[in-house]
């Protein structure tokens, strides 16, 4: 019988740690690739396999930096859909304005508006226009009716 180490993802919540997070280096370089060509990627599989613990930890600097992957100029920005069920869009908008300007303190003429949409829209010109692109992991759920 083989000894497998126990499952690091088995946790009700993605993992934030660098140091157990181990194991996932071809699919990095992939996810990062996609990323850096702009791409949209999609994570699919069974419950408690790692997928928010992998989304958690490729936005990490000290996991990035083994990768030919320049992150500098892309805003990581990590959201569980969980949180917005019973919310509007317009709150969802203004989270994700929110945490991009977090990611941006040098970028002063960054605000967040109430008028979500186009605060939004306003929010991603400015950050395109100094060359940053958001990167938008989201860890949803789901439902079955």
């Amino acid at each position: 019988m083989q000894n497998w180490p126990p499952n690091p993802y088995i946790h009700m919540t993605g993992m934030r740690s660098s140091s157990m997070f181990f194991g996932r280096k071809q699919l990095l370089r992939k996810f990062y690739a996609a990323i850096a060509s702009r791409q949209s990627v999609s994570l699919v599989g069974p419950r408690h396999i790692g997928k928010t613990s992998f989304l958690l930890c490729a936005c990490l600097p000290e996991i990035q930096q083994p990768f030919e992957f320049n992150a500098s100029h892309f805003l990581f920005v990590y959201l569980n859909l969980r949180e917005y069920l019973r919310k509007t869009c317009d709150d969802f908008l203004l989270a994700v304005s929110k945490a991009l300007i977090e990611k941006c303190p040098g970028l002063p003429e960054l605000q967040a508006e109430q008028d979500s949409a186009d605060g939004f829209s306003r929010i991603l010109e400015l950050i395109s226009e100094h060359d940053f692109f958001p990167v938008l992991s989201c860890c949803s759920i789901t439902l079955i009716m």
